[in-house]
């Protein structure tokens, strides 16, 4: 009986090893895949949020990159969700057009609306192009009314 507890205890070590590596593992896996896609749970959940704020972060960015390095007057404005967002090759479409590029992941309609001071009329763009409205439909907004004031840019020619 010595040697089976003995062989029992062996193999109750055994065992526990075993377990802390696959612990171990799976704590390398989790820690992977929250680092990839970290970006995009961030994306769903500024989705499911009726909050324009949430964007805050987002439109504080371009705040920057437009202290950094002036955008262009007179360019096309490309503004909207993620479409426009993950867009990176857009001025090489647009070419010979000069684009600006403003998308935000996850916008509804509202959150362009409410951000519209700051993301479209202080660049006086030549020609807006809006890609918005499908989250919307997704977050399950699609059908109810928005309240929200009306943005009119006033064309300019040259």
């Amino acid at each position: 009986t010595i040697t089976s507890r003995a062989s029992l205890s062996a193999y109750e070590d055994a065992m526990k090893r075993v377990m802390l590596i696959i612990l171990a593992v799976l704590v390398v896996l989790i820690g992977v895949a929250a680092y990839f896609t970290g970006p995009m749970f961030y994306e769903f959940w500024k989705l499911g949020s009726n909050d324009p704020t949430v964007y805050s972060r987002d439109i504080a960015a371009f705040t920057d990159e437009d202290e950094r390095q002036p955008p262009p007057k007179n360019a096309v404005l490309f503004v909207g969700h993620s479409n426009i967002r993950y867009w990176e090759d857009l001025q090489k479409h647009m070419q010979p057009l000069t684009v600006i590029r403003r998308g935000f992941g996850g916008a509804k309609v509202n959150d362009l609306l409410f951000y519209a001071d700051q993301i479209i009329t202080p660049y006086e763009p030549r020609a807006i192009v809006i890609n918005i409205g499908g989250n919307d439909i997704f977050s399950g907004l699609g059908n109810e009314p928005i309240e929200a004031p009306v943005v009119f840019v006033q064309p300019t020619r040259n």
